[in-house]
């Protein structure tokens, strides 16, 4: 008797346990939510975070200098005004979370609505939910002892506190430009901030179910979640079809993923677009584009899903992206991404000294036609204009000039990029690299003398096409508009040759002659490089047709000696005056370098040697699948980091 009683404790104490544990996101949200993304494991990715290559190279001694001066400024500017809003240390809270951490953006977003909800943040504390509770217990009370608003509600019995507040000016500008956070050189704190009267009121929600944290804004929306919680029989994000097929394919043994129900996505633009529908009126080549025009012919109908993961193991780390397309039903852009399996291997003339290198081998024909019909559907003017450009190019010199014929019959399945390092440190050599494109052709004679017709008939400068001899073959140079800026080059132009069955282009001329000079050289090719053979398998091989290679050591040398040089040229880093918005500049350079100085001195970066063991390369493949177009990265761990 005794034996049998301490079974059925011992299974009902498994019982208890058993229904105790939180579940999985995707039973907890509703099966009508837009997003999801969830790490199912907070310690365990915290800790496969901590041993990533990135990490040990953000704590390594020789970053400490560049290291803690971001932190500080990340610690005045972001985190110390949020706690004082919150009137609590976020650290203290997130040390806390043990078991999933989510984030769902529920349909209301997508439905337009305009309550405060839509969201929902589920942190799950585990056995710190009695710490986590008193943790929010007196969040609660600082925020009643400093008179702020806050009501408390009640979900399926359980208690809700609602935080209300209106956003204030924190500082000011000398230039006038209201920012949200604090003091930085050449910002006046304003020592009595006032709400912003032009803002809303923010709400934020949170209470605990057992030990689960929620987090949103509207505690309305915990309402779904409370009843799968409780056993109700509200639909799940599991019991969705598209979702199962990625979860099953994808999810399994990933430490995070996220998925989004494109389809809501593509009504929410009919939706709105609809309100708009007088947009592209008087413009004779939009105004026949109707949204469900524009989105049947891109093909974007036709995406159900994306579903994203990432996964560990002991040889590096694995990102995969699922477009979810079903085959029978892609058009446009997804038509032309349907390409056929073939080789995609670095060919032999490619050499091992290549930073990046790319291959596809799209039907570059066939995605010509696709293109054509696709603008044929959004709108019938613009590509009769195009299609009357291209039939009548080149006839008013020679009424039998077929351009058709000579460039696009020509195009063939093999489009290849290979960049070499900068030349130099100077940031516009950083951001122009060395950078080859081959286009395949089965005629390629016939096809350069095409690109060179089609140069002369663009605009000025690009229509001045000269041609000379190199080794034998006719080089052709296009010159080229200057382009705005501080760094642009006045002098670049558009270099082409036949080169074996390509056209190769570049705008740097001297690695277009070192091609044309060392393509059938015998080299060490970049297919030989260590490792590179077992990466790609990783991925799936390099036979699906799309096949990319960066060697993200030779890029962060590049990167690291070119700023430690310029360390002044961060700002020009940030295309479109965007340092100068984001750090409030008012849109003066030198205040937006003084700033983004202040967040990010590249002049405290070690000698590249010193960090250069945290730095290998990384391999990525595109390939089209029945379920849809599937894009994979693997990144390995670096030689010097291996146990």
């Amino acid at each position: 008797m005794k034996q049998r009683l301490a079974f059925l404790t011992v299974l009902f104490a498994a019982f208890t346990a058993g229904l105790a544990a939180v579940p999985t996101a995707e039973k907890l949200l509703p099966s009508d939510t837009l997003a999801v993304l969830t790490v199912p494991d907070w310690d365990k990715a915290r800790l496969i975070a901590s041993n990533s290559p990135f990490s040990q190279l953000w704590a390594d001694a020789a970053m400490r200098p560049f290291r803690e001066k971001f932190e500080a400024k990340w610690k005045t500017e972001v985190t110390e005004p949020m706690e004082r809003d919150l009137g609590a240390k976020l650290g203290d809270l997130t040390d806390l979370i043990h078991g999933q951490l989510t984030l769902g953006i529920l349909k209301s977003i997508a439905d337009g609505n305009d309550t405060k909800g839509g969201w929902v943040l589920l942190a799950d504390a585990k056995d710190k939910k009695d710490a986590l509770a008193a943790k929010l217990g007196d969040l609660r009370k600082k925020w009643v002892d400093a008179g702020k608003e806050q009501k408390l509600e009640k979900v399926r019995d359980l208690e809700f506190t609602t935080f209300i507040w209106t956003p204030t000016n924190r500082t000011t500008v000398s230039t006038g430009v209201s920012i949200q956070r604090g003091a930085t050189a050449g910002v006046q704190t304003d020592p009595d901030p006032k709400p912003d009267a032009a803002a809303k009121k923010t709400q934020l929600s949170f209470g605990m179910a057992d030990s689960l944290l929620l987090v949103g804004g509207d505690a309305k929306d915990f309402e779904k979640i409370l009843a799968r919680l409780g056993g109700g029989m509200i639909p799940a994000l599991d019991e969705v079809p598209e979702f199962q097929a990625n979860a099953s394919a994808m999810f399994r043994e990933a430490y995070g993923f996220a998925w989004l129900n494109f389809k809501i996505i593509n009504d929410l633009i009919l939706k709105n677009a609809a309100k708009e529908k007088n947009a592209g009126k008087g413009n004779p080549f939009v105004q026949t584009a109707t949204p469900d025009a524009m989105l049947a012919a891109l093909g974007l109908t036709g995406v159900r899903t994306l579903a994203l993961n990432v996964q560990e193991s002991a040889d590096g780390t694995t990102a995969s992206l699922l477009v979810g397309a079903p085959e029978s039903g892609r058009r446009g852009v997804l038509k032309v991404m349907s390409f056929e399996a073939k080789d995609a291997a670095p060919p032999p003339f490619v050499p091992a000294d290549t930073v990046k290198f790319s291959r596809n081998r799209l039907d570059l024909r066939k995605t010509w036609a696709t293109v054509e019909a696709m603008l044929g559907e959004i709108s019938p003017p613009l590509a009769s204009v195009i299609q009357m450009g291209v039939e009548n190019a080149g006839k008013d010199k020679d009424p039998n000039f077929d351009l058709r014929k000579m460039l696009v019959n020509n195009l063939g399945d093999d489009l290849i990029t290979i960049q070499k390092p900068p030349r130099g440190l100077q940031l516009d050599e950083l951001q122009n690299p060395p950078t080859l494109y081959l286009l395949g052709s089965g005629k390629p004679e016939e096809f350069v003398l095409g690109v060179k017709a089609a140069m002369a008939l663009l605009p000025p400068p690009m229509n001045e096409v000269t041609e000379r001899d190199f080794l034998g073959r006719k080089v052709y140079a296009a010159k080229m508009a200057a382009e705005p800026g501080p760094n642009a080059r006045a002098d670049k132009s558009l270099n082409f040759a036949r080169a074996g069955g390509y056209v190769a282009l570049s705008t740097d001329v001297a690695l277009l002659e070192e091609f044309l000079r060392n393509a059938e050289a015998t080299g060490r090719p970049l297919r030989e490089t260590a490792g590179l053979a077992d990466a790609a398998q990783k991925i799936g091989g390099t036979g699906t047709g799309w096949f990319t290679f960066e060697n993200q050591s030779d890029g962060m040398k590049a990167f690291f000696e070119t700023l430690k040089k310029n360390p002044d040229a961060v700002a020009d880093l940030i295309p479109g005056g965007g340092a100068a918005a984001l750090t409030g500049a008012g849109g003066a350079q030198a205040d937006a370098t003084k700033k983004a100085k202040e967040w990010f001195d590249f002049s405290l970066l070690p000698e590249f040697g010193a960090v250069a063991k945290y730095f290998h390369f990384t391999v990525s493949t595109v390939a089209a699948t029945p379920e849809g177009i599937s894009i994979k990265t693997f990144l390995p761990v670096p030689p010097g980091l291996k146990k």
